[in-house]
């Protein structure tokens, strides 16, 4: 063969790859459009000169409280944007007329936002005009008009709203204003500019997923691919009133304990294996062992009878595996709910188990955690009793000294806050998902849930919007659903995908009922993963089991995410498992890690933790990598069953180091529907809280005086000093103490006999007093 022969023959191979190559994407985006029933579109060509808008154009189903919001990619000139006011915006209801409003640039200082001054009314289009080089980035590039219309939604769910039809804001607004937060100083280098167009959409994984092999192979069932800022103090006396008889509480209101307890554990087992983790239980402790030496907990469980300063309902736990040396550092914090005949908890317990603050509420509680602005949130479904009663529109914010800000993180729009969960960054911007009911959105389905995402700013503007119904038609959501018609999504979890240098590169959302989605800053799908094949785009490689049902999906990277797999196929409304009942007689869940190829749309499992025996949570869960590698997994609810721990701390190498559960008494029903740990600097706003006591104890005849000290949330306090007089302030050092307990106590003979003064100081690690109780007086000062 000639040497001019070979190099065609090697050419002609060239050329025939390439050709296999296109026809094999080709053949791959056609089933994505089929899929998708449009073709996919850049940022540019979808929304003119903008990357993007909310609500997205020819969008259905929209809230009549919407605002509308662009973003061009980069910094915007805020002294401009003053000047092209008015008319920047025209915004005209087809049956509402012309909107007056407001624009505000929002704090990420490239997404402007209008908010109408009135409601759009049901059913009718909007139409959108922004202005043509009015908008100018801080390097003076002008950029384009685009417009665009929606539709308002026609049957809109008003019973789930914080407004009422036709109720406008009152802000005295008439005409379009700006509000802008910029800092003339500051400037930033342009990131999340509009790139190079590519095409984000992937092709559908080809083949069953593994659920769809489940169903075929397991249970041999047909597969089905067709188908701001007021501070509340939570305490505010109101446990004197209830309990000042029950413990003595002097009753003055004064907030000196809005939480307490504390045990000192004493392990009882053996040193563990060369990782620190232990697997046997512990024993709980004893009392002070100096001026008062007393017995306080059992083996089998807490016992509260000899603490004065926490509720009698205070729920109990038991250590299962010693901490140890390898946990991460932290505190542990869990929102405890216990049925709808008890109170429930916001609770931090330390590294070894033991309490360091209490909250006690009346409602579900939920969420409860250390957020990137080092500030804690929780939800509270006041006077809800139940998971899926009425839901709130904010979340709560505590700061270190435990005072609570209302209304701080809120949904937009007119909707009710999803409580799975709220992520808070840094700069204090929320990521927050809400709850879309929609009456009739479309023939033949009478009422639907719907998903939204929100990235909100500290001033309340929407900078980011997710609605499901931009991407599944109601009646195509039902047929991907693994689940019911009405709720096809479900959605529990929600985060941000962060680039190596730190800035946002999407958002990961998580759907029980049909599955995750990860969508690009614009909104855009990036990949869709698990559910039926019909829905995924990645193709597992490397892991036999489907996920399903999962909870807490949480982003490592830009290409890793962990996900808490509750695996459950016995769940009632579960669709073509109803019949099975083969694997509900031995259910497991687990924690998993997968790496994501967004190339070639595969999905590689490079971690997963299983317990053995296995652990079961049918709802609820979540887990957490840790700054030390560690995972910390929260088990969840198993709805009957006896509840798994609910906090399992294991090492990359599935070395258990740390693990507690719940206890239960008294026919509670404890549940937690997440636990974290990070670390915690508490230094409560309240005072150590001082009792002085003569009651019948363990171990003595007769009554006993005897002072209870306590500081609810402190983490600082490391002893006790204690002061005894015969004049009120005291100032005669009876003894320090190290603080073993939450709640220490002492005895005070001379109490029962002769009118005694007592008060107490908090002192840190370095004896320094960080504050003083009250002063409180025996019996025979009065």
């Amino acid at each position: 063969m000639t040497r001019a022969r070979r190099r065609l023959g090697h050419l002609t191979l060239i050329l025939l790859t390439v050709l296999l190559n296109a026809a094999g994407s080709a053949d791959h985006h056609a089933r994505r459009r089929q899929l998708e029933g449009k073709k996919k579109s850049t940022a540019k060509q979808q929304f003119g000169s903008f990357v993007y808008v909310h609500p997205r154009p020819d969008a259905i189903l929209v809230s009549p409280f919407t605002s509308i919001g662009v973003r061009q990619g980069q910094r915007i000139d805020s002294k401009r944007l003053h000047k092209a006011l008015p008319g920047l915006f025209s915004v005209v209801g087809s049956k509402s007329g012309a909107h007056k409003g407001e624009v505000r640039l929002a704090d990420d200082k490239r997404t402007v936002v209008f908010h109408p001054s009135g409601v759009f009314e049901e059913g009718e289009k909007v139409k959108i005009d922004v202005r043509k080089d009015v908008l100018q980035t801080k390097r003076g590039a002008r950029i384009g008009g685009f417009s665009w219309s929606f539709e308002i939604s026609a049957h809109f769910d008003f019973s789930a709203s914080r407004k009422a039809p036709n109720q406008e804001d009152q802000d005295g607004t008439d005409g379009e204003t700006v509000i802008d937060g910029d800092d003339p100083a500051e400037e930033e280098p342009d990131e999340n500019q509009p790139g190079p167009e590519m095409d984000l959409e992937e092709p559908a994984a080809e083949g069953p997923s593994p659920i769809d092999r489940l169903v075929d192979d397991f249970f041999g069932l047909p597969d089905t691919h067709a188908q701001r800022e007021s501070i509340d103090d939570p305490y505010d006396g109101a446990y004197d009133d209830l309990y000042g008889d029950l413990y003595g509480v002097d009753g003055d209101g004064e907030d000196n304990s809005e939480g307490q307890e504390d045990i000192d554990y004493l392990y009882t087992g053996g040193d563990g294996d060369a990782e620190g983790d232990g697997g046997d239980d512990y024993g709980y402790g004893y009392g002070y062992n100096g001026v008062d030496g007393v017995i306080t907990q059992q083996a089998d469980g807490v016992d509260w009878s000899e603490y004065r300063n926490v509720p009698p309902d205070l729920p109990r736990w038991h250590v299962k595996s010693k901490p140890g040396k390898n946990a991460a550092d932290g505190y542990i914090f869990a929102g405890l709910n216990q049925g709808n005949k008890r109170r429930h908890y916001l609770l931090i317990l330390d590294q070894d188990g033991d309490l360091v603050y209490w909250n006690k509420k009346d409602s579900w509680l939920g969420d409860f955690k250390v957020q990137g602005n080092g500030r804690l949130t929780y939800f509270d479904k006041g006077t809800a009793t139940y998971f899926d009663d009425e839901d709130p529109v904010c979340a709560f914010e505590v700061d270190h000294r435990y005072r609570t800000h209302s209304k701080k993180y809120c949904v937009q729009h007119g909707y009710r806050a999803n409580v799975h969960g709220l992520q808070v960054n840094h700069k204090g911007w929320a990521l927050m998902m809400a709850k879309d009911w929609q009456n009739k959105p479309t023939k033949g389905i009478d009422r639907m849930l719907g998903v939204i995402v929100q990235e909100i700013d500290t001033r309340g503007n929407v900078m980011f919007e997710w609605r499901s119904w931009d991407h599944f038609k109601p009646k195509q959501a039902g047929k991907l659903s693994l689940h019911s018609q009405k709720n096809p999504f479900h959605n529990n979890s929600v985060d941000w995908v962060k680039r190596k240098n730190g800035k946002t590169a999407g958002y990961l959302i998580n759907m029980r009922n049909m599955g995750l989605i990860r969508v690009d800053e614009n909104g855009d799908t990036v990949y869709r993963f698990g559910g039926v094949s019909a829905f995924s785009t990645i193709k597992i490689k490397n892991d036999q089991h489907a996920v399903i049902d999962s909870h807490d999906v949480r982003a490592i990277g830009e290409d890793r995410i962990t996900i808490f797999d509750n695996h459950d196929l016995c769940h009632s409304d579960f669709k073509k498992f109803r019949q099975s009942k083969k694997f509900c007689k031995h259910p497991w869940s687990r924690a998993v890690e997968y790496k994501i190829d967004t190339k070639d749309n595969t999905a590689t499992k490079v971690w997963e933790y299983r317990h053995k025996p296995d652990y079961f949570g049918q709802v609820t869960g979540n887990v957490q990598t840790l700054p030390n590698g560690n995972k910390g997994i929260c088990w969840g609810s198993s709805q009957g069953r006896a509840n798994p721990p609910f906090y399992t701390e294991v090492t990359r190498k599935g070395n258990k180091v740390f693990e507690m559960e719940w206890v239960r008494w008294q026919n509670s029903d404890i549940s937690t529907y997440r636990a974290f740990k990070f670390e915690w600097r508490g230094e409560p706003k309240w005072g150590p809280k001082l009792k002085l006591t003569n009651d019948k104890v363990k171990g003595h005849s007769g009554t006993v005086p005897r002072l209870h000290v306590s500081w609810n949330g402190s983490t600082e306090t490391k002893k006790w000093r204690i002061y005894e007089d015969t004049k009120a302030p005291p100032k005669k050092e009876l003894d320090t103490i190290d603080k073993r307990r939450f709640e220490m106590w002492v005895e005070v003979r001379e109490a029962g006999k002769k009118c005694r003064y007592y008060m107490v100081e908090a002192l840190d690690g370095r004896g320094e007093v960080i504050r003083k109780s009250r002063v409180v007086q025996s019996d025979k000062c009065r």
